[in-house]
């Protein structure tokens, strides 16, 4: 089986042998890539796992990533929702929810179409659009429980022309009660830092970002317990 894959840089990818970069049961492919002329470049047992090559040496640099899963699963009325915690070596912390289990559906009357409140599933049974959500606690404590919360994006620098440099423009949230909307335009995040515990290398407080995925905010109106979505987004 070959995969075609689009790079300039078919001699930056590595081929893989079995038993040493990886291990287990696994099954390479070969991967077909494009060089700067647009010619193709097979490179053997591509996909599994990249490596970095550096262009201007050759050489090569490997390092293995590995994780710890916590996940456990949770049946609420129709559905499963299955939750990973992902606790990775290099201190990142990564949370995942994969919904499961049966449908939720409603009946429409005979003839009747959804328009854009769902999708007809089965005769006369619709599967409405709706959100589902979730709600995590964090409590850190980042080198001891002196921590402090900064809403952090990214922007231009101003002036007309020149390179497009960016700068990091921090707000710091000073109550229990300030909420902040994700932002993927700002690539927004959230900073928790410890200003009396310096880092060695770079002298800068120690933190712990927060990073969002990018995903449509609570379209429910106030005072309201459920809403149907008139979206494409279907839970």
């Amino acid at each position: 089986m070959k995969i075609t894959i689009c790079s300039t840089r078919p001699h930056s990818a590595n081929s893989l042998t079995l038993g040493c970069d990886c291990l287990g049961t696994i099954q390479y492919f070969d991967g077909v890539l494009n060089d700067h002329k647009g010619e193709p470049s097979v490179i053997k047992a591509y996909m599994r796992r990249m490596q970095h090559t550096e262009y201007r040496t050759g050489k090569v640099a490997l390092a293995r990533s590995r994780c710890l899963v916590i996940s456990f699963i949770v049946t609420v009325v129709n559905y499963e929702y299955v939750l990973y915690w992902y606790l990775y070596t290099d201190a990142t912390i990564a949370f995942k929810i994969k919904a499961t289990g049966e449908l939720s559906t409603n009946l429409l009357e005979q003839g009747a179409i959804p328009s854009g409140y769902g999708t007809t599933v089965a005769p006369q049974i619709n599967g409405q659009y709706h959100q589902h959500m979730f709600s995590m606690r964090l409590d850190p404590m980042i080198d001891s429980i002196k921590n402090t919360v900064s809403q952090v994006d990214v922007v231009p620098l101003e002036g007309d022309v020149g390179s497009p440099t960016l700068m990091e423009e921090a707000l710091p949230l000073t109550t229990h009660t300030e909420q902040g909307q994700a932002n993927s335009l700002s690539g927004r995040i959230w900073k928790i830092s410890n200003p009396s515990s310096l880092h060695s290398f770079t002298g800068q407080p120690v933190a712990w970002k927060l990073v969002p995925m990018n995903t449509p905010p609570l379209m429910a109106k106030p005072g309201i317990g459920g809403l149907g979505l008139r979206s494409g987004h279907c839970g």
